[in-house]
């Protein structure tokens, strides 16, 4: 890694340290230049404001849990099967994440109340869809529309990200996981009658 490419990385880590602890409005470019054991003067020269690198962590936070999902899961070739696998691992990854997750909900909003920026926070939502579809695509025998996944995904995401911001509202195990069922229970009733118009692969 070139110096250049190796202080923008520690600029990013040491961003996202300041950020889990500071929280997004708390977080100095005085106190990240600090974290990053970098000066203050080569944060502003690999990134022109706070909010640039900002949204490089926002990146860099959407890549960590991409990076944990993708690891995670094992391809199931059975779609119905898939639900349930991506749920289960999902929201293990959210209970084991949760400073993370708190950070890009907060990061998410801060950049799409700057219209300049919003295009950020749309990117990184897609980026999450299409990992989720990917997931549900894989090694399955059917010939599945793109459309459909797409739609079963954004119900998932939707699902889980409900469930994790009623958690960490209000905190009731025995609640998130009968959510969770029923999210489940839903999803796989969606992914059913996805497959009732599926047609096999072509061998």
């Amino acid at each position: 890694m070139k110096k250049g490419e190796a202080t923008r990385a520690k600029l990013i880590e040491g961003a996202l340290q300041v950020l889990l602890k500071e929280g997004v409005f708390g977080a100095t470019t005085r106190k990240i230049a600090d974290a990053s054991g970098q000066e203050l003067a080569a944060l502003h020269y690999h990134f022109k404001n706070k909010e640039e690198l900002l949204f490089a962590v926002l990146e860099e936070v959407a890549l960590i849990l991409k990076r944990y999902l993708d690891g995670e899961l094992k391809p199931v070739p059975d779609l119905v099967k898939c639900v349930e696998e991506l749920i289960t691992v999902a929201w293990r990854m959210m209970e084991g994440t949760r400073d993370l997750q708190i950070l890009q909900f907060e990061m998410t909003f801060y950049a799409v109340r700057r219209p300049n920026a919003a295009w950020l926070a749309k990117k990184q939502y897609q980026g999450l869809v299409e990992q989720y579809e990917s997931i549900l695509a894989e090694r399955q025998p059917n010939e599945i529309a793109r459309s459909d996944l797409e739609i079963l995904a954004q119900f998932i995401i939707a699902g889980l990200d409900g469930i994790l911001v009623q958690e960490l509202a209000h905190p009731d195990e025995a609640r998130s996981s009968e959510s969770l069922k029923c999210l489940n229970t839903a999803a796989q009733a969606m992914a059913g009658q996805i497959l009732t118009f599926a047609e096999p692969k072509a061998s």
